[in-house]
């Protein structure tokens, strides 16, 4: 207090009468230094003079805290739940990528058996995947059935690659051990027709 008794000189916490001298809070509860006579804090929080002249006894304000801090709680797991809700989306999302890369992947390999199980049929059959023009070649997914490798449909591209790829079925009548010419035009005819 200051020498005149009345004021508080600065820096004096408190007098002998049982109240804060600055800010106006009752004694035995803090003040953390906000404007006196405003009824807010200097960090933005409410006066005990205002919750007391609101709720009026101990109590109310008791129930009023433990209502706020229920809420308080409650907002807490949400906010948490909220967060594992996104990292579990974002696990989601990653996990479908993965699988969608993995079913490329799968489907890539199947096409590249697919295509060298073709090129084998097309060496047994005498034609080298080479003499295949590029046009004429089939896409490897013409080749799956299922993601799978289709016999069928390998065996029928095979054949028809065959008719019309690369070097043609040597005729076994060409050559110094061929069968003689034929003497006229008919008769090669007859020859190339099987008919005797």
């Amino acid at each position: 207090m200051s020498e005149d008794g009345g004021t508080p000189a600065a820096g004096d916490t408190g007098g002998s009468n049982g109240t804060d001298t600055q800010g106006g809070a009752p004694a035995g509860t803090q003040n953390s230094g906000g404007t006196p006579g405003t009824g807010t804090t200097a960090n933005g929080g409410v006066e005990w003079d205002a919750i007391a002249s609101e709720f009026g006894d101990p109590e109310k304000v008791r129930k009023a805290l433990e209502h706020a801090r229920t809420w308080e709680q409650r907002a807490k797991e949400n906010r948490a739940g909220a967060q594992q809700a996104k990292t579990l989306e974002q696990q989601l999302t990653e996990m479908q990528q993965q699988m969608s890369d993995r079913d490329k992947r799968d489907l890539e390999r199947s096409g590249k058996t697919a295509i060298a199980q073709l090129k084998a049929e097309l060496g047994q059959a005498g034609v080298k995947w080479d003499d295949v023009d590029e046009p004429l070649r089939p896409d490897a997914s013409r080749l799956l059935k299922n993601g799978e490798p289709d016999d069928d449909a390998i065996a029928r591209y095979a054949a028809a690659l065959t008719r019309h790829a690369g070097r043609p079925v040597p005729d076994p009548d060409q050559g110094k051990k061929g069968a003689s010419a034929p003497a006229d035009m008919n008769s090669w005819i007859r020859q190339r027709a099987g008919v005797k």
